[in-house]
């Protein structure tokens, strides 16, 4: 799918799924500080169990590095094309002193290193763990924000162009209308005139006087049309 051929359902799903990215990064800091603390005896006496949370942390990592890969390259079978954002590419590139992909990295080896840690029944030490959650709370929130709001930029800045665009194409059609309507209104004073003329004729201007009423009513029912067009566009 081209740049142009993107509408606003295109471009809802995909900030929704950067949107769902900064939930899902929340949820994994949070599950990573949940199932650390029952490995070491935490208060989690009314918390699922053990085995159900890390099933949760491991769908939450998938489902965070699947939508992370849209974003990034999209997904023809999903008929999510990837949006080629610059501000976005300058959030990843770190152009802007974000560094995104270095942070979007190290969230994910991070999340890998805690699942890991935990299937082998063990836990990451607590200024690990600590310093895991405050990065997830800051730096991780801050990029996935940024994506957010660069793809809803991009958004409202296409979108204004096809209203202008739009704008001007529906002004030539009510020009090109408005002058269908004065050749309509020239053809029709014509076919009057003509037939007086056939009139004054007598039976010698009868099939002339025929002719003359026929480009009345084309003429009339070109006007009417014209007119509907012009009520449209004037709803739209």
């Amino acid at each position: 799918m081209a740049q142009a051929d993107f509408n606003e359902n295109t471009f809802a799903r995909l900030i929704n799924i950067a949107g769902r990215q900064r939930m899902l990064s929340q949820r994994v800091g949070f599950l990573s500080v949940v199932l650390n603390a029952r490995h070491t005896g935490g208060p989690t006496d009314r918390l699922p169990t053990t085995d159900h949370q890390l099933d949760m942390l491991k769908a939450a990592a998938d489902d965070f590095e699947t939508g992370f890969k849209i974003l990034c390259e999209g997904d023809k079978d999903l008929g999510l094309p990837h949006w080629e954002c610059a501000e976005v590419a300058a959030i990843l590139n770190g152009r802007n002193g974000l560094k995104g992909h270095a942070v979007i990295d190290r969230f994910v080896s991070e999340t890998r290193h805690t699942i890991a840690t935990l299937e082998a029944g063990k836990t990451r030490r607590p200024n690990e763990l600590e310093d895991f959650s405050t990065f997830v709370l800051t730096d991780t929130l801050a990029v996935l924000q940024k994506i957010v709001g660069a793809l809803e930029a991009d958004f409202q800045a296409i979108t204004a162009t096809r209203d202008e665009q739009r704008t001007l194409e529906i002004d030539r059609v009510r020009t090109a209308v408005q002058d269908i309507q004065r050749a309509s209104k020239i053809s029709r004073m014509i076919a009057l005139n003509a037939k007086i003329s056939a009139t004054r004729a007598g039976s010698h201007g009868t099939e002339f006087r025929a002719l003359t009423d026929e480009i009345k009513k084309i003429s009339d029912d070109i006007t009417q049309s014209s007119e509907d067009i012009i009520r449209f566009l004037n709803i739209a």
